[in-house]
């Protein structure tokens, strides 16, 4: 049921349909199931990052954000375990690419482990 609301309500950009097995003939919308959309339930946004730094993120690792972030993420997630901060500047439209580009392109030519993670609240 979590898919399907999510998929009616908030029809997020990447989500994919396909054709429901019980369908037959042409399909509608309504006979669509919805896939690339995995729903978790959580009891919040504290225990869901909690969860997902705890299953991507080793003691130490090297973690990109936006230079103004959520403070909460950083101060009782990243810092915690010891996680190598690397902001991201921002301009009006969000991330500059070409500064994300520099992080990563000097980071490999140096030997630098690579960040695995982008924490980023998207807007707009």
């Amino acid at each position: 049921w979590a898919q399907n609301f999510v998929h009616k309500y908030q029809q997020p950009a990447t989500l994919k349909l396909h054709p429901s097995s019980s369908s037959s003939g042409g399909s509608s919308s309504s006979d669509q199931q919805p896939i690339g959309c995995e729903v978790i339930i959580t009891s919040g946004n504290s225990a869901a990052l909690d969860a997902l730094t705890r299953v991507l993120l080793n003691p130490g690792d090297p973690v990109l954000l936006e230079e103004y972030t959520y403070s909460h993420f950083v101060e009782a997630h990243l810092l915690p375990i010891g996680c190598e901060l690397l902001p991201i500047p921002l301009d009006h439209e969000g991330q500059i690419p070409s500064h994300l580009d520099a992080i990563m392109s000097s980071r490999q030519a140096a030997g630098l482990a690579l960040p695995r993670v982008l924490y980023t609240i998207p807007t707009g």
